[in-house]
């Protein structure tokens, strides 16, 4: 009888998902109640309902940056309808809080969402413009009272949904995009957009998705895009174990997100029914904001510009192959994924 090699099946667990995987996952919560397209709108407002309060209590970037991404990891095993959109916000925000040593009491979390959520009932400042302060006494202490409760008993939702790992991804994702920056020698200016839009990654999946290394380069890619000067030089990144790939999703998606963003951006600032503005309740983008245009149309062009500047000029074909492998190389590295079938379960991901 002829001996049979034995095949094994290996299996390795991943700190990250796929991008069939998230879409799976997202598909099974949102079933048939709501549309894809109206979960990305809830998710839009969230975001930048989150960026609002964390602004109005003073939190942070990489605060605000993890609340955001605690909120799609919680909708991620719970359904959207199922939930408040500002209660899961707010629970995000402070379990981000505590995360980040920038710790709010929750009392004071709500406080800070009713002068956006009920500015009627809050008593504006004798200059008469919309910024004004919440107290105890301006608002009814039951419906206070309910929404603390809601508060601590979604938190208990929310740990188990990031295993209780506190690793987190939000500060590496904002430190890599400054150490390349300065490796790279980029202007102030530039090194301000780029930091803009690693803000703005938090309002998308990639830190879901890829190493904070390479969200950071998807970023300067994309800043790279929009402003159209001289080209970073990319084949550094041969041996940094990236793939240019990846790094080209993370900058199509941050464009993605400012394409949707730019209508809202161009509304009407103020409104008679409306005591805050619009865009301080829900505020747009930082990145959009350093690329603001005249008009509507003329933001949407530049932003179609550069998705076509990234699609006509791919990494891969502008960096070169990366270095021949050393003999330090052809021992058994420590982790290896390559022809392994990567899964992603509930209980091994890390935030």
């Amino acid at each position: 009888m002829a001996d049979r090699k034995a095949q094994v099946a290996t299996v390795t667990d991943t700190l990250y998902f796929t991008p069939s995987q998230w879409d799976g996952c997202m598909a099974r919560m949102r079933g048939d109640k709501i549309s894809a397209l109206k979960w990305n709108q809830m998710q839009m407002a969230a975001c930048s309902f989150i960026a609002a309060v964390g602004a109005k209590l003073g939190c942070p970037q990489r605060t605000i940056g993890t609340a955001q991404l605690l909120y799609q990891r919680f909708h991620l095993f719970h359904a959207p309808t199922d939930f408040s959109l500002h209660e899961v916000a707010l629970t995000c925000l402070f379990t981000s809080a505590k995360l980040n040593d920038t710790q709010k009491r929750v009392h004071e979390v709500v406080l800070a969402s009713y002068v956006f959520r009920y500015p009627e009932l809050i008593s504006t400042p004798d200059r008469g413009d919309w910024i004004a302060h919440a107290h105890v006494s301006d608002v009814d202490q039951e419906m206070l009272h309910r929404e603390q409760t809601a508060i601590v008993s979604l938190e208990r939702l929310l740990l188990p949904c990031v295993c209780y790992n506190f690793q987190l991804r939000s500060p590496q994702i904002l430190s890599w995009t400054i150490k390349l920056a300065r490796h790279w020698r980029l202007s102030k200016s530039d090194a301000d957009v780029a930091w803009r839009m690693a803000c703005d990654s938090h309002r998308t999946n990639v830190a879901w998705l890829y190493t904070p290394l390479t969200v950071a380069l998807g970023c300067l890619y994309a800043q790279e895009a929009m402003a159209r000067g001289a080209p970073y030089p990319w084949h550094e990144t041969a041996s940094w174990g990236v793939a240019l790939s990846d790094v080209t999703d993370v900058a199509l998606k941050l464009l993605e997100l400012y394409v949707q963003h730019t209508p809202a951006l161009y509304m009407s600032a103020r409104s008679e029914r409306r005591v805050v503005p619009p865009h301080a309740v829900y505020p747009p983008p930082l990145g959009l904001l350093a690329w603001r245009a005249p008009t509507a149309s003329e933001m949407e062009a530049r932003l179609t510009q550069a998705q076509i500047y990234l699609r006509q000029k791919p990494l891969d074909e502008r960096a070169p192959p990366p270095p021949p492998r050393s003999l330090d190389a052809l021992l058994p590295p420590k982790a290896t994924h390559d022809g392994a079938r990567i899964i992603a379960t509930r209980y091994i991901l890390p935030i």
